[in-house]
């Protein structure tokens, strides 16, 4: 399982936005780079984290010219998108949701982890709740 990773927003906005949990997930970053994981998003997170850099600019936490540097080097990176076509996945997604009181956003990291047998790096309040009933979130 550890050589696949799902990385969701929170991981990444920590990085590229300095935050000091952004050096324990840069770790995950390097590993990629190397070839020794494999790192997962679903499609949705290139809305999310463009919605973080669009906030940051406008609240003057970043330079619009680093966010656009930082979209560039996302996309550098060995980030592999799952776009997933079929219905069973939207409801496994659905599913996930309304048992676990998330959002679809965020039961869509939870379903990719759980259907590609990945570990899912978050710091998102609501998925670090379920680390008891999933040992692979971290």
């Amino acid at each position: 399982m550890a050589n696949k990773w799902v990385l969701d927003c929170s991981v990444m906005a920590a990085i590229i936005l300095s935050e000091k949990e952004g050096l324990e997930a840069s770790e995950i970053l390097e590993q990629a780079l190397e070839g020794r994981i494999q790192i997962l998003v679903p499609a949705l997170f290139w809305y999310e984290i463009g919605n973080v850099l669009t906030i940051s600019v406008r609240s003057n936490r970043l330079a619009k010219d680093k966010a656009q540097e930082a979209l560039l080097q996302l996309g550098e990176l060995p980030i592999n998108t799952d776009l997933p076509e079929d219905f069973i996945v939207r409801r496994r997604i659905f599913d996930l949701a309304v048992l676990h009181n998330l959002s679809a956003y965020d039961a869509a990291y939870l379903e990719l982890a759980e259907r590609f047998n990945a570990c899912l790096k978050t710091f998102d309040q609501a998925l670090l709740k379920l680390r008891s009933r999933y040992s692979w979130i971290h």
